[in-house]
């Protein structure tokens, strides 16, 4: 029952109780996580395991923050060339020194992760990014170089017009680079503009962080290959828009994903089996209220609404 309270401590307890479930690991078992992690096929190569792995130079520490300064020059009422100047000896000195010590050595963030620390992750992601296109596959467009948003959009489109990495060959080094970064995050609470509490994070990824979207997209993934793999079974058959065009089974953008199959049980049963297993090996959960389904105009309604049923989502008109 929903009761008043009173005071900093009480207000601070709700908070942090709240954010503490929040981000309180599901623990999913090995069992959860075995399905998930066998159907990954996209592996790197050995020549990208040794780029990722070889030592960090003091240039790509560098490089970060001379890009950060160059953006901060942008804006208005900001002046560091100066800033920059005073700063360089103290900079080249120490700075280098602790994100090397991190990067190579191993040197565990704890004490330094309380901070919005940018550096080090930065320079993880820029080599991270370098190597995604061998590991993402071509239904996730955002975000990834050299690929845009609007190609998942123009083929989404087309589709609904004709309607109406271990497992991917990280090395342990790597790793545990990238674990260093996320083991080591805390956060407290702002209650009433006091800073309260210390809340360490076991699910989830940090707003703000530059390793955040690309680890999204590892994890994203998974539920591609499922996917995929419930198409080589052909429980999943995929939609083609005309014959000479390629099947197309999933498509999916920073907020949104789209699968297309035939208007059957069996194929909406795969579905749903697709999404329990993703859901329980990575903890993501479907918002099944802000889901529709859509079919083509050969499908009765009573047999659409049939199998929007067995998903849990809503059925609505076909929209472009």
């Amino acid at each position: 029952m929903n009761s008043w309270k009173i005071g900093k401590d009480a207000i601070h307890f709700i908070v942090s109780d709240y954010f503490d479930d929040m981000f309180r690991s599901a623990k999913p078992t090995m069992d959860h996580l075995a399905p998930v992690l066998g159907t990954f096929k996209l592996r790197l190569s050995s020549g990208s395991c040794r780029f990722l792995d070889s030592r960090f130079l003091t240039e790509e520490i560098i490089d970060q923050f001379l890009i950060w300064h160059r953006r901060k020059r942008q804006a208005p009422m900001v002046s560091l060339p100066c800033f920059t100047r005073s700063f360089g000896i103290w900079w080249g000195s120490h700075i280098t020194t602790v994100c090397l010590s991190v990067l190579n050595d191993g040197v565990q963030l704890d004490g330094i992760n309380k901070t919005l620390i940018t550096l080090i992750p930065k320079a993880l992601a820029n080599r991270l990014r370098s190597v995604l296109n061998k590991v993402i596959s071509e239904t996730q467009s955002a975000i990834m170089p050299g690929r845009l948003i609007t190609d998942n959009t123009i083929i989404g489109f087309e589709c609904m017009h004709t309607l109406k990495r271990r497992k991917k060959g990280f090395s342990h080094a790597w790793i545990d680079r990238i674990m260093n970064c996320m083991r080591s995050v805390s956060f407290s609470f702002l209650v009433n503009g006091e800073a309260r509490g210390s809340l360490t994070s076991s699910r989830g990824l940090r707003q703000g962080d530059p390793l955040s979207p690309y680890l999204f997209l590892i994890c994203t993934e998974g539920l591609s290959c499922l996917i995929r793999n419930a198409e080589e079974r052909r429980d999943l058959a995929g939609f083609k828009c005309s014959k000479p065009r390629p099947k197309i089974s999933h498509l999916f953008f920073p907020d949104d994903s789209m699968i297309f199959t035939r208007a059957s049980v069996r194929d909406c049963h795969a579905i749903k089996n697709v999404l329990d297993v993703y859901s329980r090996a990575l903890g993501q959960r479907v918002n099944f209220q802000k889901s529709a389904m859509c079919v083509s105009g050969r499908v009765s309604r009573r047999q659409a609404l049939s199998l929007a049923r067995i998903i849990g989502v809503q059925l609505v008109e076909c929209h472009e």
